[in-house]
């Protein structure tokens, strides 16, 4: 039973953190290719299959650093990316709506030069268009035209015998 207490039991010794080592300590540690090499070859003492392991370790040194180097330019590259895309989808939504105002625009232009030809045809053909369409209009016409003529003609004789009396006749006062 103990045991399970000492299991459940809170501990008084909360560790410490771990200091990261700053970046001169660690620039110390690593070794330079020229030292790392000039120590295993003494080490190695001119045998050659220790002399192609060191080659190999310091290939895959370089490929992680290439590696590093690599995630570090991709995530130094991230927020130009972002906002990169962040333009690209603005730009795309810009375009769609100008395609859809010239859309808009067409199709304006469309009704606009339907209605200028509808506006010509109704002189031509009302009844197409207005659904009461009153004949008294042209009969009013006619009838007019039938009573101005014979009245136009009377008047014109009037005026041309009053014209010749007033112009070419003599009057005796006897």
């Amino acid at each position: 039973m103990t045991a399970l207490k000492k299991i459940f039991s809170l501990k008084k010794n909360v560790p410490q953190e771990m200091e990261k080592p700053k970046e001169e300590e660690v620039k110390k540690i690593k070794l330079s290719f020229f030292e790392s090499g000039y120590g295993s070859s003494k080490q190695a003492a001119g045998n050659h299959m220790i002399f192609k392991a060191c080659l190999q370790d310091v290939y895959m040194d370089y490929k992680g650093k290439c590696r590093e180097d690599e995630r570090l330019q991709k995530e130094l590259k991230e927020p130009y990316v972002q906002e990169k895309s962040k333009h690209e989808i603005e730009l795309k939504k810009r375009k769609t709506v100008k395609s859809i105002i010239d859309e808009g625009i067409v199709n304006l232009e469309n009704k606009i030069s339907i209605f200028k030809s509808e506006i010509a045809d109704v002189k031509h053909n009302p009844e197409k268009y207005v659904e009461d369409v009153d004949k008294k209009p042209k009969a009013q016409f006619y009838l007019g035209l039938i009573v101005l003529i014979p009245i136009t003609f009377y008047l014109l004789v009037f005026y041309i015998s009053a014209s010749y009396s007033a112009f070419f006749k003599t009057f005796n006062t006897e």
